[in-house]
């Protein structure tokens, strides 16, 4: 399998989900791994293995149970972290024989830990599969009179509490669809930059590296590619030519639909793909500030606008976005012809791409950031001039963060009204029932749409 010896890879893994259970990143746990001078064949194995230990973790914890003596919130670390990687590659890695995968885990367990608990992981596994000899996946035990929605949430490895809602606010089938989608790998979605390359050019070239490219659904600008593709791995003169971004945050920038010679403040720009993908709109006339209270982030967003060759419209901004428009005053700087305000939000349009967030969401988090977007939304409204545009957008499928939300800045700012989105956005996505029941407003759902979910909503202060 691999240049090195095969348990480094499975030690990388390990290492990883520590961390992820540590509360760390699992991109960035992932990353951190992935630095150590993996070919590609193992860099696959491991991103794999990371993330469907992540995603599957509640399905992998109840076999676990099922298995052992000992249930998996009671045993170490090491060992219950192995044990996901050996469920999980016994139930979805049909690349790895069964024999393989529970030798790895056993002399895993031994070296990282000792003789007596690789015995146990030894027996959990043999008890396993004495319960489930058939490869493949198998559903999680569920017990008796368990309600639908929790047997969905057990059986896709989702929080109980999360369905319940989506359930209510959805229906049980478009839940369930949600569910499967969640659980796919996500594809990567460049942007290209129609400064320096046209869609048909960006297709030539990526196939020519031996990429499988696919259209985006809705924008001529958006590219899909399979999971798997590394950014980083492109020639420095192409990455120059595109931007990862999701197709439901173009679509946003399309909403807004920037005129050259305005000048366009976006909120919370980091890492910079709405923002840059809006200086390209202005087409070299205007201006976009691009605020973010954090340096680091904002570096970030400096580095994309300069490889992306429009570094010269940027006014980079640091400052709470919560107190910005005193900022904005105390400067002298009158109000801006557009405001895009991508919210901080539950982000659960996102969880097929965040595969530990799911794990992390609560009710109480979902009520603090509902506070947070009213205070930035205060901010938004007077930043914007009579006559100007306001983009709310969020990678959340939540009403309260989304139609709930408006309609509450709508109750409490009369000289805001919905503006059209009617010749900005494709006329099929704005004929898509119930996600699209207002003027002025667009939930994207993942299973319907091909999409991150996404809300956006373009208003218009009036004069």
């Amino acid at each position: 399998m691999s240049s090195l010896p095969e348990h480094d890879a499975r030690d990388a893994v390990l290492q990883a989900l520590l961390q992820i259970e540590e509360g760390r990143d699992a991109r960035d746990a992932l990353h951190r791994q992935l630095r150590n001078g993996w070919d590609k064949r193992d860099k696959a194995f491991i991103t794999d293995l990371v993330y469907g230990v992540t995603r599957w973790r509640r399905v992998l914890d109840a076999l676990i149970d099922q298995a052992s003596n000992t249930p998996v919130s009671r045993q170490g670390k090491v060992v219950r972290n192995t044990l996901r990687m050996a469920f999980y590659q016994i139930r979805y890695q049909r690349s790895v024989p069964v024999r393989a995968a529970v030798h790895s885990a056993v002399e895993l367990v031994k070296r990282r830990q000792h003789a007596g608990a690789a015995r146990f992981a030894n027996a959990v596994l043999r008890q396993h599969l004495r319960l489930h000899p058939e490869p493949g996946p198998v559903d999680p035990p569920f017990p008796d009179g368990i309600p639908k929605e929790a047997m969905l949430a057990r059986k896709y490895s989702h929080p109980d509490w999360l369905v319940q809602r989506w359930s209510n606010h959805f229906g049980y089938e478009a839940t369930e669809q949600l569910l499967i989608w969640n659980n796919l790998p996500a594809e990567i979605t460049l942007r290209v930059n129609l400064l320096r390359l046209t869609p048909e050019k960006a297709c030539e070239e990526l196939t020519k590296l031996g990429w499988q490219v696919r259209r985006g659904r809705w924008l001529p600008e958006a590219l899909r590619l399979p999971h798997g593709f590394s950014f980083d791995a492109l020639p420095q003169h192409l990455q120059a030519c595109f931007q990862v971004q999701d197709e439901s945050s173009m679509l946003a920038v399309h909403a807004l639909d920037p005129q050259p010679g305005w000048r366009v403040l976006d909120m919370a720009a980091a890492p910079g793909g709405k923002a840059t993908h809006i200086a390209e709109k202005l087409s070299g006339h205007g201006q976009v500030y691009a605020n973010d209270r954090s340096e680091q982030r904002l570096r970030l967003v400096r580095e994309n606008f300069q490889r992306l060759g429009v570094l010269g419209q940027a006014v980079l901004i640091q400052q709470d976005a919560r107190r910005l428009a005193a900022w904005w005053r105390a400067n002298d700087l009158p109000p801006v012809d557009a405001v895009l305000l991508d919210a901080p939000c539950s982000g659960t349009g996102v969880l097929r791409r965040r595969v530990e967030a799911r794990w992390s969401k609560t009710p109480e988090g979902l009520r603090q950031t509902v506070q947070l977007q009213q205070q930035l939304l205060e901010q938004a409204g007077q930043l914007v001039r009579p006559g100007g545009v306001l983009l709310y957008s969020t990678c959340s499928i939540e009403p309260e963060e989304n139609q709930l939300q408006i309609e509450h800045f709508l109750k409490t700012h009369p000289e805001f009204r919905r503006g059209s989105l009617a010749d900005r956005l494709p006329h099929e996505l704005l004929q898509s029932g119930r996600w699209a029941e207002r003027e002025g407003e667009l939930q994207l759902f993942p299973p319907v749409h091909g999409t991150d979910g996404f809300y956006l909503c373009r208003l218009i202060r009036t004069n």
